[in-house]
């Protein structure tokens, strides 16, 4: 479980900073600049996957493979789009989207 909190201390010291970062181009400049030239935050919002703290740390983060500099989402997104893990919330929306190849 410390394991856990600590994952969740962290997440939450990046929420926080990204917020203050967004908060501070608002004040200074009246908007936001987001430069995405890879599109990988559009291309993980376009998938319109509503997270599930049931599937744990690991799923819920698999989507965004592409964007964390964390080896095994790579792999929990490989595994779920193979069709492993249809028990979960993110396995049955990337099944509903035909996303998944597998099974």
């Amino acid at each position: 479980m410390a394991l856990r909190n600590t994952a969740v201390e962290e997440m939450d010291l990046v929420t926080n900073y990204l917020s203050d970062l967004i908060q501070k181009q608002v004040d200074d400049y009246k908007l936001v600049v987001w430069y995405d030239p890879e599109c990988a935050y559009a291309d993980v919002v376009e998938l319109h996957l509503v997270p599930d703290l049931n599937d744990g740390e690991a799923l819920n983060i698999a989507p965004l493979h592409e964007l964390v500099p964390w080896k095994e989402a790579n792999k929990y997104w490989d595994e779920l789009m193979e069709g492993k893990y249809e028990w979960s919330s993110i396995g049955k929306q990337l099944r509903e989207k035909g996303l998944v190849t597998g099974h």
